[in-house]
């Protein structure tokens, strides 16, 4: 879901634009129709966009990501069906590679490349070798500031409020 309120707002959806989180029905050939759900088996109708990624509201995301899309450019190389479910996470993901593009939020937008090695010492605990960290910049500071912002509201008082370690600033 963060990947797809990112592409919106890179599109010039703003976290404040309301949505509408209410039923939602898809059919697709040669399949029953797609029915998705809330983790809570509730709709909660007209919110902004903040609300709903903290929330994390299924069919506001479904719904975003059927227009905006997603962002591949995090470095997610996995070959992912390009469906409705995508938005809120119904693929398989080398779990290395979603770690990897999560650091662009944290990073002032910068992707950081993983490295398997961080260093090679000697017994005394010198450093032998040390590569260079290599990051990319995938999305404008701003835009990761926002997210990361409405992620921190995710344990402030969306998903995770209450939960041990939840206490963040």
């Amino acid at each position: 879901k963060t990947f797809v309120f990112t592409a919106a707002l890179e599109a010039g959806h703003p976290l404040s634009e309301i949505t509408v989180d209410d039923s939602l029905s898809m059919d697709f050939p040669g399949q029953d129709t797609w029915t998705p759900q809330n983790y809570d088996l509730k709709f909660e109708g007209r919110m902004t966009l903040r609300r709903a990624l903290y929330q994390s509201r299924n069919i506001p995301a479904i719904k975003l990501g059927m227009q905006v899309g997603e962002a591949r450019r995090f470095g997610v190389t996995t070959d992912v069906a390009p469906v409705p479910s995508i938005s809120i996470g119904a693929a398989d993901v080398v779990p290395l590679e979603i770690i990897a593009a999560y650091t662009a939020f944290a990073n002032d937008g910068q992707r950081a490349e993983p490295q398997a090695i961080l260093r090679v010492e000697d017994r005394d605990g010198s450093i032998l070798w040390q590569p260079a960290s290599r990051r990319i910049q995938v999305l404008e500071p701003s835009v990761a500031w926002r997210i990361t912002d409405v992620l921190r509201d995710v344990v402030r008082r969306g998903t995770a409020a209450g939960t041990v370690g939840s206490q963040i600033n």
